[in-house]
């Protein structure tokens, strides 16, 4: 008997809270019905005059080209490029020198850099190099990491540091420059390297 009794009990909560809840549901759409039929009338209303759509056009980018042997100053350093080989193998800092895979070569670009804020930072590895073709490649410094490595090196305020970058290449790239956009603007620095 208890039994049957606590059954009814439950059912009429249930019920009540079904319908209390599904009653505000019903007067939500009720009243979100409302609101669009009334747009749509002052949409309609309005609908012999014309608008122009709008169109953001983003700012062409600029490109700045600095020469081998002259600096060129970002955001956050200046950098230089001193020089450039090609090579087969790389001697690392560590472990067995790295080879270059079938149909490839490393390029090692040395450069100059000086951080010009007033804290200290790891050099960034997002430089690219872009051969003559428009392929970009990037830097690998677990892979193969040349003993004189900038990437990620200590950058000490106001104190020029030289190191190399080195990039895994197909042997038909040619004509490079170390690119990379200027942070906070629309400015691509191409750091030509002979």
């Amino acid at each position: 008997m208890k039994k049957n009794l606590l059954i009814i009990v439950i059912s009429i909560i249930l019920s009540l809270a079904i319908g209390f809840f599904g009653g505000y549901e019903y007067r939500g759409y009720q009243i979100a019905k409302a609101f669009s039929d009334a747009f749509k009338g002052i949409n309609s209303t309005n609908s012999n005059t014309t608008s122009t759509p709008t169109t953001t056009i983003a700012p062409q980018q600029k490109t700045v080209t600095v020469d081998t042997g002259v600096e060129g100053t970002l955001s956050t350093l200046k950098i230089k490029v001193n020089s450039v080989t090609e090579a087969q193998t790389i001697a690392p800092s560590y472990g067995q020198p790295a080879v270059a895979k079938q149909g490839t070569k490393f390029v090692i670009v040395s450069i100059q850099a000086t951080n010009i804020t007033n804290s200290s930072f790891a050099f960034p590895s997002d430089i690219s190099l872009v051969d003559g073709k428009g392929r970009s490649f990037q830097v690998d410094p677990i892979n193969y990491d040349p003993a004189d490595t900038i990437v990620y090196r200590n950058m000490q305020p106001s104190i020029p540091e030289t190191g190399t970058m080195a990039y895994m290449v197909p042997t038909d790239a040619s004509g490079f420059s170390l690119q990379v956009i200027k942070d906070s603007t629309n400015e691509l620095y191409k750091f030509i390297v002979k």
